[in-house]
């Protein structure tokens, strides 16, 4: 409603409480149908438009302010990007977005055990092999939610679900990641299989070169992340990580036979070994 009233100036609007009460009920009167006509609005949200106005203005009287100053831009999209920047608040939003994608999980039937194992490993992985990658913290919660959601698609159909994955994740929104965030995790999980990014893909075509190698770095961690959980069984409860020479070895603890899980990361690693120069090598310790 902002701009319908005031001129933004320096990135805000300023509202008089006064003009904005008559506007509310000026709106008030409108069938919800005039009420989208004149604002332009969807219908899903038109029927909140009221509400939302009349409790803003209850606000401003309760505080005794009689201007109101609203951000011109997504005041929302970036407070939570701010909140996953924030040190001192990173861990817990990062646990309240895990959340919201465990609820997205859940709605679509993923294995969710499984879910968060690989969830574990590839936050492990990302954070021991960051002189590696190089990636900012915040690529971390975006490798964890694609791990977490990895197998959405599944809902659809075991048969190439990594592509229904991508679909589902590009038209779900998911709490505390921004849209260029979300379309990184659909990616991510259309790549976690070993079926590799190819510049004609949908969607991966139109990212820019900095924005694809952040999308072969991470799937090739989430690849990792998920052989380690080949049998879906949470066998391997811990792994540790040895870097020598042109080897990475993967240390489980408590597991003799790890053959079914060195299979899994021999066929789906190959972006691993091009993108780190590593070989993957599961053993005991």
């Amino acid at each position: 409603m902002a701009p319908l009233l005031s001129t933004p100036k320096q990135g805000a609007c300023r509202l008089n409480e006064t003009e904005l009460m008559r506007y509310t009920t000026k709106l008030a009167k409108l069938s919800p149908d005039e009420l989208i006509r004149q604002l332009h609005t969807h219908y899903t949200g038109g029927e909140g438009i009221i509400p939302a106005l009349q409790t803003n203005l209850a606000l401003a009287s309760r505080f005794g302010d009689e201007t109101l100053w609203v951000p011109h831009g997504d005041f929302q999209r970036e407070l939570m990007q701010d909140l996953v920047i924030a040190r001192p608040r990173t861990a817990m939003f990062q646990e309240e977005v895990m959340q919201a994608a465990c609820e997205i999980g859940l709605r679509y039937k993923t294995d969710r055990k499984h879910a968060a194992h690989v969830a574990n490993f590839a936050q492990q992985l990302f954070r021991e092999l960051q002189p590696m990658h190089a990636l900012e913290p915040r690529y971390e919660l975006v490798l964890r939610v694609a791990a977490m959601l990895h197998e959405v698609g599944m809902f659809i159909s075991p048969r190439e679900h990594h592509k229904h994955s991508l679909y589902i994740l590009l038209q779900t929104e998911i709490f505390g990641l921004s849209t260029a965030e979300r379309e990184l995790v659909a990616l991510l999980a259309r790549y976690h299989r070993r079926y590799n990014p190819e510049p004609n893909h949908p969607h991966f075509a139109d990212l820019s070169r900095e924005e694809r190698m952040i999308v072969f770095k991470l799937a090739a961690l989430l690849r990792i992340a998920d052989a380690l959980d080949r049998s879906h069984t949470q066998r391997i409860k811990s792994i540790q990580l040895r870097p020598e020479g042109s080897r990475l070895t993967i240390l489980t603890p408590g597991i003799e036979d790890t053959t079914i899980e060195q299979i899994a990361i021999n066929s789906k690693c190959d972006i691993f070994r091009e993108i780190y120069g590593y070989e993957i090598i599961l053993a005991q310790p």
